[in-house]
């Protein structure tokens, strides 16, 4: 979806195959650990898929506003030559969707201070449990904490640029639609017994899911005593 994404903002062939030449095989999910699968991050939520376009007027726009953010405001950015330059760049079908960006671009310039992140090893960092992802991306929160902290001399103007961009949305799938897409579901658990009703009605009735082998542990029964 990225690269096909990309293509259209860059009015490109998408390079797309007839579905007639595409040789469709049986595909099957494995699941591991389903009690995981029904936590809010997965069922009820979704994939959110997006990328950035990379071009030099682009990070001249960025670096305008970051240098003007507690003057600009969403019209007087818009009106901007730097923006105007920034929609040449795209198809006039495409530019309406580019021009919302500029106000997501004002409103991370202008709430950064307030973002919660972590610099580590010369990277952008959030925290994730006990440790630091250094993968995840805020939009353009993500972006002017990388100009702010290459300004402080905490990151190299390499990682600054590699932030620069219009973040473009590449669509949203739904977790609890994914297994749907398979010909088959299989999956090995410890946690199935530990499942409410409620859910064993979804892997049934949603998922079609109507075999389940309970084995008894190989560790034998627990025998941890509480005081």
């Amino acid at each position: 979806t990225r690269s096909l994404s990309r293509d259209i903002a860059w009015s490109k062939k998408t390079g797309r195959t007839d579905s007639e030449n595409i040789e469709e095989r049986p595909q099957i999910l494995l699941i591991d650990e389903v009690d995981v699968f029904f936590k809010k991050d997965f069922y009820g939520a979704t994939y959110n898929s997006a990328d950035f376009l990379h071009h030099q007027s682009i990070e001249e726009l960025l670096k305008h506003i970051w240098a003007n953010r507690h003057s600009l405001n969403r019209s007087s950015l818009a009106s901007s030559p730097l923006a105007s330059a920034c929609l040449e760049l795209f198809p006039k079908d495409i530019q309406p969707i580019i021009s919302q960006t500029f106000g997501e671009m004002l409103r991370g310039a202008k709430g950064v201070d307030s973002h919660d992140y972590i610099v580590s090893e010369g990277k952008i960092c959030y925290k994730d449990h006990d440790g630091l992802n250094s993968n995840w991306c805020y939009g353009y929160l993500t972006t002017f904490a990388a100009i702010k902290e290459y300004e402080s001399g905490r990151l190299s103007e390499k990682q600054m640029k590699e932030s620069f961009g219009i973040s473009l949305s590449c669509g949203h799938a739904s977790y609890a639609e994914i297994p749907n897409a398979f010909d088959a579901i299989l999956g090995v658990t410890g946690t199935l017994m530990s499942l409410s009703q409620k859910e064993k009605d979804i892997l049934s009735h949603q998922y079609g899911i109507e075999k389940m082998t309970y084995i008894p542990s190989v560790y034998g029964r627990n025998k941890l005593l509480f005081a």
